[in-house]
Protein backbone atom coordinates (compact mmCIF):
# COMPACT_ATOMS: atom_id res chain seq x y z
CA UNK A 1 0.00 0.00 0.00
CA UNK A 2 1.48 3.18 -1.13
CA UNK A 3 1.53 6.00 1.39
CA UNK A 4 -0.94 8.97 1.61
CA UNK A 5 -0.64 11.56 -0.92
CA UNK A 6 0.48 14.85 1.45
CA UNK A 7 -1.94 17.69 1.56
CA UNK A 8 -1.65 20.08 -1.06
CA UNK A 9 -1.83 22.99 1.91
CA UNK A 10 0.66 21.57 4.24
CA UNK A 11 3.26 22.10 1.52
CA UNK A 12 2.89 25.56 1.19
CA UNK A 13 2.33 26.19 4.78
CA UNK A 14 5.66 24.41 5.65
CA UNK A 15 7.30 26.65 2.77
CA UNK A 16 6.04 29.68 4.10
CA UNK A 17 6.99 29.26 7.28
CA UNK A 18 10.60 28.25 6.37
CA UNK A 19 10.87 31.37 3.84
CA UNK A 20 9.60 33.75 6.44
CA UNK A 21 11.59 32.10 9.02
CA UNK A 22 15.05 32.01 6.94
CA UNK A 23 14.84 35.44 5.81
CA UNK A 24 14.27 36.83 9.87
CA UNK A 25 17.13 34.71 11.24
CA UNK A 26 19.72 36.07 8.14
CA UNK A 27 18.12 39.64 8.38
CA UNK A 28 18.57 39.60 12.23
CA UNK A 29 22.00 37.97 11.72
CA UNK A 30 22.97 40.74 9.44
CA UNK A 31 21.87 43.85 11.52
CA UNK A 32 23.73 42.13 14.55
CA UNK A 33 26.93 43.92 12.67
CA UNK A 34 25.48 47.20 14.40
CA UNK A 35 26.77 45.82 18.22
CA UNK A 36 29.97 48.04 18.36
CA UNK A 37 27.96 50.81 16.33
CA UNK A 38 25.77 50.81 19.07
CA UNK A 39 27.96 49.74 22.19
CA UNK A 40 25.77 47.14 22.68
CA UNK A 41 22.13 45.89 22.23
CA UNK A 42 20.03 49.11 22.30
CA UNK A 43 19.38 49.09 18.43
CA UNK A 44 17.77 45.45 18.33
CA UNK A 45 14.22 46.37 18.88
CA UNK A 46 13.81 49.10 16.07
CA UNK A 47 15.89 46.73 14.08
CA UNK A 48 13.58 43.60 14.71
CA UNK A 49 10.57 45.44 14.81
CA UNK A 50 11.57 46.35 11.45
CA UNK A 51 12.40 42.91 10.60
CA UNK A 52 8.80 41.62 11.81
CA UNK A 53 7.38 44.33 9.95
CA UNK A 54 9.27 43.68 6.50
CA UNK A 55 7.58 39.95 6.97
CA UNK A 56 4.32 40.85 7.60
CA UNK A 57 4.32 43.12 4.95
CA UNK A 58 5.75 40.58 2.01
CA UNK A 59 3.58 37.46 3.97
CA UNK A 60 0.16 39.91 3.25
CA UNK A 61 1.43 41.29 0.13
CA UNK A 62 2.19 38.07 -1.48
CA UNK A 63 -0.66 35.97 -0.03
CA UNK A 64 -3.35 38.39 -1.63
CA UNK A 65 -0.95 38.45 -4.75
CA UNK A 66 -0.25 41.84 -4.55
CA UNK A 67 1.67 43.89 -6.79
CA UNK A 68 5.36 45.96 -6.06
CA UNK A 69 3.16 48.92 -5.60
CA UNK A 70 1.28 47.65 -3.08
CA UNK A 71 4.25 45.89 -1.22
CA UNK A 72 6.37 49.56 -2.03
CA UNK A 73 2.89 51.82 -0.20
CA UNK A 74 2.66 49.27 2.71
CA UNK A 75 6.15 49.57 3.43
CA UNK A 76 6.31 53.44 3.61
CA UNK A 77 2.69 53.17 5.40
CA UNK A 78 4.94 51.06 8.27
CA UNK A 79 7.52 53.24 8.01
CA UNK A 80 5.81 55.93 8.57
CA UNK A 81 2.84 54.14 11.45
CA UNK A 82 5.30 52.56 13.15
CA UNK A 83 8.72 54.17 12.74
CA UNK A 84 8.19 56.39 15.90
CA UNK A 85 7.63 54.28 18.48
CA UNK A 86 10.41 51.72 16.93
CA UNK A 87 13.27 54.55 16.22
CA UNK A 88 12.01 57.91 17.54
CA UNK A 89 9.90 56.93 20.52
CA UNK A 90 11.46 60.41 22.12
CA UNK A 91 8.95 62.67 19.73
CA UNK A 92 6.07 60.34 20.19
CA UNK A 93 3.24 60.79 22.47
CA UNK A 94 3.10 57.74 25.18
CA UNK A 95 6.00 56.36 23.59
CA UNK A 96 4.14 55.05 19.98
CA UNK A 97 1.65 57.68 18.42
CA UNK A 98 3.12 59.83 16.11
CA UNK A 99 3.29 63.45 16.26
CA UNK A 100 4.60 66.07 13.40
CA UNK A 101 7.88 66.32 14.49
CA UNK A 102 7.73 62.43 14.21
CA UNK A 103 6.39 62.24 10.72
CA UNK A 104 9.00 65.26 10.15
CA UNK A 105 11.93 63.60 11.07
CA UNK A 106 10.80 60.12 9.51
CA UNK A 107 10.96 61.74 6.43
CA UNK A 108 13.69 63.43 6.71
CA UNK A 109 15.68 60.89 8.08
CA UNK A 110 15.69 58.37 5.18
CA UNK A 111 17.95 60.83 3.57
CA UNK A 112 19.71 62.23 6.41
CA UNK A 113 20.22 59.25 8.86
CA UNK A 114 23.00 57.68 6.74
CA UNK A 115 25.37 60.31 6.31
CA UNK A 116 24.83 61.14 10.44
CA UNK A 117 25.88 57.46 11.03
CA UNK A 118 28.96 57.49 8.73
CA UNK A 119 29.52 61.41 10.32
CA UNK A 120 29.17 60.45 14.02
CA UNK A 121 32.41 58.50 15.81
CA UNK A 122 30.93 55.59 17.18
CA UNK A 123 29.52 54.38 19.69
CA UNK A 124 26.04 56.54 18.32
CA UNK A 125 23.24 57.34 21.02
CA UNK A 126 20.05 55.75 20.14
CA UNK A 127 18.37 58.81 21.58
CA UNK A 128 19.91 61.18 18.52
CA UNK A 129 17.91 59.14 15.60
CA UNK A 130 20.35 56.54 14.49
CA UNK A 131 17.72 53.86 15.51
CA UNK A 132 16.41 54.74 12.06
CA UNK A 133 19.15 53.20 10.01
CA UNK A 134 18.85 49.18 11.73
CA UNK A 135 14.95 50.30 12.00
CA UNK A 136 14.94 50.84 8.12
CA UNK A 137 17.44 48.55 6.79
CA UNK A 138 15.58 45.33 9.07
CA UNK A 139 11.72 46.95 7.68
CA UNK A 140 12.93 46.98 3.84
CA UNK A 141 15.61 43.90 3.98
CA UNK A 142 13.04 42.07 5.19
CA UNK A 143 10.31 43.01 2.82
CA UNK A 144 12.62 42.50 -0.74
CA UNK A 145 14.18 39.17 1.22
CA UNK A 146 10.90 37.70 2.10
CA UNK A 147 9.04 38.92 -1.36
CA UNK A 148 11.26 37.18 -3.68
CA UNK A 149 11.23 34.04 -1.34
CA UNK A 150 7.80 33.88 -1.31
CA UNK A 151 7.44 34.99 -4.88
CA UNK A 152 10.27 32.82 -7.08
CA UNK A 153 10.32 29.41 -7.49
CA UNK A 154 14.82 29.10 -6.45
CA UNK A 155 14.79 31.04 -3.38
CA UNK A 156 18.57 31.66 -4.18
CA UNK A 157 17.83 35.03 -5.79
CA UNK A 158 16.05 35.89 -2.26
CA UNK A 159 19.76 35.84 -0.74
CA UNK A 160 21.08 38.59 -3.47
CA UNK A 161 19.22 41.35 -1.11
CA UNK A 162 20.86 39.74 2.20
CA UNK A 163 24.02 40.07 0.65
CA UNK A 164 23.40 43.44 0.10
CA UNK A 165 22.19 44.04 3.48
CA UNK A 166 25.29 42.93 4.85
CA UNK A 167 27.47 45.18 2.41
CA UNK A 168 25.45 47.73 3.88
CA UNK A 169 25.69 47.16 7.31
CA UNK A 170 29.62 46.33 6.98
CA UNK A 171 29.77 50.36 5.20
CA UNK A 172 28.01 51.97 8.06
CA UNK A 173 29.03 50.28 10.77
CA UNK A 174 32.33 49.85 12.79
CA UNK A 175 35.80 48.47 11.67
CA UNK A 176 35.61 46.39 14.76
CA UNK A 177 33.01 43.09 13.70
CA UNK A 178 30.56 42.05 16.13
CA UNK A 179 30.38 38.54 15.90
CA UNK A 180 31.86 37.16 13.28
CA UNK A 181 31.97 33.63 13.13
CA UNK A 182 28.29 33.45 14.97
CA UNK A 183 27.07 35.99 12.06
CA UNK A 184 29.16 34.26 9.18
CA UNK A 185 27.95 30.46 10.45
CA UNK A 186 24.21 31.58 11.15
CA UNK A 187 23.84 33.07 7.64
CA UNK A 188 25.67 30.37 6.17
CA UNK A 189 23.83 27.48 7.54
CA UNK A 190 20.71 29.02 6.90
CA UNK A 191 21.55 29.88 3.30
CA UNK A 192 22.11 25.78 3.53
CA UNK A 193 19.35 24.53 4.45
CA UNK A 194 17.32 27.17 2.70
CA UNK A 195 18.85 26.87 -0.59
CA UNK A 196 18.24 22.72 -0.09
Amino acid sequence: MSAPAASPTVLPLRRWLLDLGATGVVVIAILLGFWPTFAGGSFLPAAIGGMVLGLAVAGLCAWRRWGILAVAGLTVAAYFVFGGALALPGTTIAGFVPTLETLQRLALGVVTAWKQMLTTVAPVSAADGHLLVPFLLGLVGAVVTASLALRLSTVAWALIPAVLLFVVVIALGTPEPAFPLAQGLAVALVAVVWLA
